[in-house]
């Protein structure tokens, strides 16, 4: 007797705790999130990456899984891109699991109030340069392999390109289809400046 009533209380309690994380995370999350709880983390919009962009994970409630690329820090240099100059996008991360020659970058952004939309899919290892530490050495590796990585991509911002705050979406796969494994994520605004 002892026991059931052991057990009703621990399923009791482990009710309860369901229904207040429901509530809590209901005041910042559609209903939807709440099927998954353990995604939370890495579906919410506020999961900002620490770095100097600003840029956050995306939100993909349809694609839970772990992303390949377990990114940690992004960086953009110079902080607000200049009409006319080359930028560079830094990240650094942990790769868990070593990445297929396919794999992908699409890109999309879209230039706030200036009806330019760009859109393209680039191939991963040769729009970015991956270093890593493989036998001691310290160097170029594409495609990377597991373990702790650094990205770097350049790129222009051309001349006719507009100023403003741009939203980004970059969205890199481990394959030459949008559906295959996730690499990483990110999407958000990055104000483009022109110099003076």
């Amino acid at each position: 007797m002892m026991e059931k009533a052991y057990i009703t209380a621990v399923l009791c309690s482990f009710l309860g705790l369901t229904i207040l994380w429901s509530c809590l995370a209901g005041f910042n999350l559609p209903a939807r999130f709440l099927i998954l709880p353990t995604t939370i983390s890495r579906t919410t919009p506020t999961a900002t990456i620490p770095g100097n962009t600003g840029l956050r994970r995306c939100v993909d409630p349809l694609d839970p899984d772990e992303d390949l690329f377990d990114l940690r820090r992004l960086f953009i240099y110079p902080e607000h891109p200049i009409i006319g100059t080359n930028v560079s996008v830094g990240a650094f991360g942990y790769f868990n699991k070593k990445i297929s020659a396919n794999a992908t970058n699409y890109f999309f952004a879209d230039a706030a109030n200036a009806g330019l939309v760009m859109y393209g899919d680039y191939d991963f290892c040769n729009l970015t340069t991956v270093v890593q530490t493989i036998d001691g050495v310290l160097g170029p590796v594409c495609p990377p392999v597991e373990g702790f990585g650094y990205l770097r991509t350049d790129f222009l911002i051309e001349d006719y390109w507009p100023a403003g705050d741009w939203h980004v979406h970059i969205d890199a796969r481990n394959d030459s289809t949008a559906d295959s494994a996730r690499l990483f994520c990110v999407e958000g605004d990055v104000r483009v400046i022109r110099a003076d």
